[in-house]
Parts: structure tokens; C-alpha cells; sequence
């Protein structure tokens, strides 16, 4: 096996597991919108347990929406919910930037142990 089918191969796992990691549920993705400016409050309120956040019509209708529907009992609960997928998202990122890295790093080291194909 040389260096060119194992990037291919490590190419092709990453790009499947990207694919399922990146999926995000449409509420994900909305709530994410607002998430900059909570965290912005929080540090600027030093983290106290009541924060105000000014949201953009849309995103309160949807927080509306979502408190409305059962799911969630307050406003409260679906900003943390949104919190926490912000958080497990920024995670997912930290893995596959540290995999891809990961995958770089074999792969000079791969080309140093001369198991690579020179093309001209």
C-alpha cells in the first residue's frame, strides 16, 4: 500500500465522519445564530445567573415557537439547550481539527519514509 491510497483512504473515513459530526438539526442552527451575543452578555456581566439578550425578531418568534410547542417550559431553557449545542459543536470542531493535523503529520511521515508515488 502506498503513501497516495492510505491519504485517500484516511481522506475518505474523515470526509464520512465530517459528514455525520456536521448534521445539525434546523433549531441548531437557528439557536447558534443568537449564541455570539449570549456569550458576548455573559463576559460582559461577568457570568452573573441573570443575563438580558436582545434577540432579532425572528430567532424570538422561534424561541416563541419552541416554548409554545412543549418541548421547553421558558426562554431560558431553550437558549441553554442552544448554549450546549454551541459547546458540543465547538468540540466536534476541536476533534477533527486535531484528526485532520493528525493526518498531515502521517502523512510527511509517510512521504519521509519514501512510501509515496513521485509524479512528474
Amino acid at each position: 500500500m502506498n503513501a497516495a491510497s492510505l491519504g485517500t483512504c484516511a481522506l475518505h473515513k474523515q470526509s464520512n465522519r465530517s459528514e455525520n459530526i456536521c448534521r445539525y438539526s434546523l433549531i441548531t442552527v437557528l439557536v447558534i445564530e443568537c449564541i455570539h451575543g449570549i456569550l458576548t452578555a455573559i463576559r460582559s456581566f461577568g457570568g452573573g445567573p441573570t443575563i438580558n439578550v436582545s434577540l432579532t425578531p425572528e430567532l424570538n418568534n422561534f424561541v416563541e415557537e419552541k416554548v409554545k410547542g412543549g418541548l421547553y417550559h421558558s426562554a431560558s431553557e431553550v437558549i441553554r439547550e442552544g448554549l450546549r449545542l454551541l459547546k458540543e459543536r465547538d468540540t466536534l470542531h476541536a476533534i477533527r481539527e486535531q484528526e485532520s493535523r493528525n493526518q498531515v503529520r502521517e502523512g510527511f511521515a509517510q512521504i519521509d519514509r519514501g512510501e509515496c508515488l513521485e509524479f512528474s
